[in-house]
């Protein structure tokens, strides 16, 4: 890792059904690569904890629409080349499913 690095950590108590971010370091935006069911819970639970999330698939960001008015005003869709450049960090959450392999 480098050094001054944005991570966030997701911490979740086995058998729970709740999650907390902790911060590390300044991080204000994570770009989602691939957004599906885990990553539309994963998004949710970022903007509880107030930060900003960039949704991604490989079917283009008007097939997001629905999913980023959902999530409010701290979402977005984009294509996954926008997410990996514009989130201080960038979750890849693909499935083995034949669009996931190219």
């Amino acid at each position: 890792m480098q050094p001054g690095m944005n991570v966030y950590l997701l911490l979740i108590q086995q058998g729970a059904a709740s999650a907390r971010w902790k911060k590390t370091f300044m991080t204000q935006t994570i770009g989602f690569i691939g957004s599906g069911m885990i990553s539309g819970q994963v998004a949710r639970l970022a903007i509880a904890a107030g930060l900003n999330v960039i949704l991604s698939n490989s079917r283009g960001p008007e097939t997001l629409a629905d999913l980023s008015a959902e999530l409010g005003e701290h979402a977005r869709a984009a294509t996954p080349a926008e997410a990996a450049r514009e989130g201080d960090l960038v979750a890849s959450i693909l499935t083995e499913s034949p669009a996931a392999a190219g």
